[in-house]
């Protein structure tokens, strides 16, 4: 998928440079707000294993414009109690949306964001949920997200 010279493309826990990628990714934003120090190298190390048992649940996307990463969005897969009118029930929790200060207002977090929603379509979910920060609140409701007043949270740390 690709929107305004930026393409969205899904990254493979399997290949270096998309682990890269996202730890740079990850990293730079965590950086960014003040909540990292660590090596980055032992970060991007950390995120491959970490991605690799995890790859059932949890799948990303790059964003990049001219092959250059530019920014990220994952995706969650929740498998939910079953029922007895459906017995495979799946809903997703879209995560870690960051695109670089340098890329933002140009289409790429909404194209992140449109992979994202088309591959939960298309593998039957049954609904996608999202914690946005205030900034993306608006780039989620043009998505088509809706605040249902329904979900309740309670932060445990």
């Amino acid at each position: 998928m690709s929107r305004a010279g930026v393409k969205v493309r899904k990254a493979a826990s399997d290949s270096p440079g998309d682990v890269a990628a996202l730890a740079m990714l990850r990293y730079t934003w965590r950086g960014d707000e003040g909540d990292e120090s660590g090596d980055p190298a032992e970060f991007s190390t950390a995120l491959e294993q970490w991605w690799r048992d995890h790859s059932g649940t949890h799948r990303a996307w790059l964003a990049e414009r001219e092959g250059a990463p530019v920014g990220m969005a994952w995706l969650v897969v929740v498998h939910r109690v079953p029922g007895p009118e459906r017995f495979v029930r799946l809903a997703g929790i879209i995560q870690s949306v960051y695109v670089l200060p340098s890329e933002r207002g140009q289409g790429t977090g909404a194209a992140a964001i449109a992979a994202v929603i088309a591959t939960a379509r298309d593998q039957g979910l049954d609904y996608l949920t999202v914690h946005p920060s205030d900034r993306s609140y608006p780039l989620y409701q043009r998505a088509g997200f809706a605040d249902t007043g329904r979900a309740l949270e309670l932060a445990l740390r």
